[in-house]
């Protein structure tokens, strides 16, 4: 098609150029032909002297980038972290020693500083940073810890559950959601205070488990769920369970445009472009590494994704992170994805890119992206 319409112009080109009356000696004309948008275009970077029209064609280049370990926080099992605006990087987990540990790292995650906090007892499960100052941690027994000052302090705020949250997202400070899950079911509650106050939206009381949330706007959210993905278009006040057919909903991500991303168990990457009412398999997505425990089957092995993780960093640049180390990036919106290798069999299972930070975190292993 390209090659066509490039033909087609230069015929057209050299027509007109014999049309018109000898003219003196001027920069002539290049073309060149963007294989991304398939657009020829002109313009006028041919030497004087020359009467040779210059084609070049050029491509969006994968963004070349490696992923180097960093370090994991000591008899730690890392269940969620968050990076600030300015780099630094805040962690929950809990190893058997200490569930009111909090750790976090200035300087890229090479080093973690363990920070103790108020949780009563119970481990943390959850966390959200909005900026460099404020943040969220939830918890067991419906635990809800807030910070105003980049996490120095933290205090206990009103909670609407006794049973274990292990979803929060704000939108500003006024207006947040945290996810509750357990045998009994799936409850949503929202703030529009701060946190003075919680009221139930969504509950779901056949599934047991919220793994992931996405906050797009105000008005616009995503839930994956155990048995598909459920959206809010009004701010919470109703909810509509959308593509229940993927057993394996994980990690959701909208990017700025709205458009939002689902990494789906043993299925594969989905998007939608209408901020999640219908849903398209993604084109050039790299399988990871299967897991010889899942299948005895060596063809279905190599054929099967698994990917656990997604995240963007605005609109195009994207990292996806699954089993056994397996990472790949965009650097195109999606549209083509290049697998990066790293040194681990550990299961990637939660991966964060903010301001061009990226950490891909494991039950063992952390990595940090390096341009």
């Amino acid at each position: 098609m390209v090659i066509s319409q490039l033909m087609t112009f230069i015929a057209a080109f050299f027509l007109i150029a014999q049309a018109q009356p000898a003219q003196p000696a001027q920069p002539g004309i290049s073309l060149r032909i963007s294989a991304e948008q398939n657009v020829i275009q002109a313009g006028s970077e041919m030497n004087a002297k020359s009467n040779i029209v210059t084609v070049t064609l050029t491509s969006a280049q994968p963004r070349r980038v490696r992923f180097e370990e960093i370090a994991y926080p000591a008899d730690t099992t890392i269940k969620d972290l968050a990076i600030l605006e300015n780099g630094h990087i805040w962690a929950v987990g809990y190893g058997g020693k200490d569930s009111n540990n909090m750790y976090y790292s200035t300087d890229g995650g090479r080093s973690w500083i363990p920070k103790s906090v108020t949780s009563k007892g119970w481990g943390l499960n959850a966390l959200w940073f909005l900026d460099n100052q404020h943040g969220w941690a939830v918890g067991d027994s419906g635990i809800i810890l807030t910070t105003t000052d980049g996490g120095m302090s933290w205090l206990e705020s009103p909670t609407p559950t006794d049973y274990p949250l292990i979803g929060v997202r704000f939108v500003n400070t006024q207006v947040g959601y945290v996810a509750k899950a357990a045998e009994s079911g799936v409850e949503v509650f929202r703030t529009t205070n701060g946190g003075e106050k919680w009221e139930k939206v969504y509950s779901d009381y056949s599934v047991p488990h919220v793994f992931d949330m996405s906050i797009l706007d105000a008005k616009t959210a995503a839930m994956s769920i155990n048995r598909g993905v459920v959206l809010t278009r009004d701010g919470g006040e109703t909810w509509k369970k959308v593509y229940s057919t993927l057993a394996g909903a994980g990690s959701v991500f909208y990017t700025v445009s709205g458009k939002l991303w689902m990494a789906v168990h043993d299925v594969g990457l989905y998007n939608s472009d209408d901020f999640g009412e219908t849903w398209k398999p993604a084109s050039s997505i790299p399988s990871p590494i299967p897991d010889p425990v899942k299948s005895t089957d060596l063809l279905l092995l190599i054929a099967l994704p698994d990917w656990l993780s997604i995240a963007f960093d605005g609109e195009r640049n994207g990292i996806v992170v699954g089993r056994n180390g397996a990472i790949a990036v965009t650097n195109d919106a999606g549209k083509s994805w290049s697998k990066v290798e790293v040194n681990t069999k550990d299961n990637l299972r939660i991966v964060r890119f903010r301001g061009g930070t990226a950490l891909a975190v494991g039950f063992k292993k952390a990595f940090k992206m390096i341009d």
